[in-house]
């Protein structure tokens, strides 16, 4: 009986559970959740000097992503996208910037070899 009692009580909790969040993907809380996670991405892209048919790819890869039947269903495949889209554009950001650190300490150990060279035939 204990046993029936401690099932009924967890599956209810799990059901209820499983409402509310799906019920916070749909409405006002899910298309606010998708408008900042759409927001970072496309600030992290920096939409502003992309070319504009880049600009409606992205828009389009929104659409094409989120066809479900279901509205929350549809909210989480969109923010997921735009998260993968921010995440993309921070990887290649970070290594352009390694890239440039490579470059940069390249030059700085050619310089100096090229000053160190150059003093031991100044006498």
């Amino acid at each position: 009986m204990n046993n029936l009692i401690q099932n009924i009580k967890v599956y209810g909790l799990s059901g209820l559970l499983a409402c509310s969040t799906a019920s916070c993907e749909t409405g006002l809380h899910g298309k606010k959740a998708l408008d900042e996670s759409k927001k970072d991405a496309l600030e992290t892209v920096d939409y502003k000097n992309l070319p504009v048919n880049e600009y409606d790819r992205l828009l389009t890869g929104e659409k094409q992503v989120s066809k479900s039947i279901w509205a929350w269903d549809n909210n989480v495949k969109a923010i997921r996208y735009w998260d993968s889209i921010k995440t993309d554009a921070l990887v290649k950001k970070a290594y352009q910037e390694g890239a440039q650190m490579v470059r940069d300490s390249i030059a700085k150990a050619n310089l100096q070899k090229i000053a160190a060279d150059s003093l031991k035939h100044v006498k």
